[in-house]
């Protein structure tokens, strides 16, 4: 699982190395193309939760997952739809990975040998990643 959530990434180096050369791939920026796949790896990472939770037998905990899961994922889809600004779609995606990330930390349920927590260090530190190339992003693009 470690291997596909660090091949997940390269999508987004590769356009974030397009925007800051100010190319474009199929008629589309590199920062439209890493807002579109953060836009559906964000969506994914929220159905996880969601998907978390119809296996749980802990109501509450299932309850929080699947409403966070819903108000990110339309969140973020409608912040596309809307046409917010680059800017503001890299803000609100960065604070929807990190949202899913903690509702995930403090609602997971424990598994035995410790696969809980091996699975979210590796997303903790996956997430982290790409929270900063987000960043990285957001500080390369000119204001105008």
């Amino acid at each position: 699982m470690s291997a596909f959530a660090w091949f997940g990434i390269s999508p987004f180096i590769i356009t974030l190395a397009l925007s800051v050369r100010e190319q474009s791939l199929f008629g589309f920026s590199g920062e439209q193309i890493f807002i579109i796949y953060s836009v559906i790896i964000c969506c994914f990472m929220a159905g996880t939760l969601w998907g978390q939770a119809v296996y749980s037998d802990n109501r509450s905990r299932s309850i929080i997952k699947v409403v966070t899961s819903n108000v990110i994922a339309l969140g973020v889809f409608g912040g596309l739809l809307a046409g917010l600004m680059d800017r503001q779609m890299l803000v609100l995606l960065s604070i929807c990975y990190l949202i899913t990330l903690v509702v995930e930390c403090i609602h997971t349920e424990p598994l035995p040998a410790g696969r809980v927590k091996s699975y979210l260090s590796m997303r903790a530190i996956v997430t982290l990643v790409v929270f900063i190339l987000h960043c990285f992003l957001y500080a390369s693009l000119r204001i105008t």
